[in-house]
């Protein structure tokens, strides 16, 4: 049986062909209010460290954000081709972390 290669080892080969690769959004600095932001276009009201926005390289092209409402409500927000599930998980593993700090 022949060996296959995992994920990880594809990536790290240079082998990213048949890969989406995602990163984080880098946020603006912003004078008036002295502090880093992103856009949310209205969607996000509160400034947390649990705010982020997934792009791959065009920095206009948001596949998917997640940001804070309330004390404790999030907004996410998704489209294809990541799936609700794979969005959902992405949130609860960037707020899992996070809360055990608090």
């Amino acid at each position: 049986m022949e060996k296959q290669d995992t994920l990880i080892e594809k990536y790290k080969e240079g082998k990213k062909e048949m890969m989406l690769i995602f990163h984080n959004k880098e946020p603006k600095w912003n004078e008036t209010v002295q502090a880093y932001v992103l856009n949310f276009n209205g969607r996000v009201d509160q400034a947390s460290v649990k705010n982020f926005q997934l792009i791959m390289s065009d920095e206009n092209y948001i596949f998917m954000q997640f940001g804070k409402v309330a004390k404790n409500d999030f907004n996410m927000d998704v489209q294809w081709p990541l799936s609700i599930f794979q969005a959902f998980s992405i949130c609860l593993s960037s707020i899992d972390k996070k809360y055990g700090c608090e």
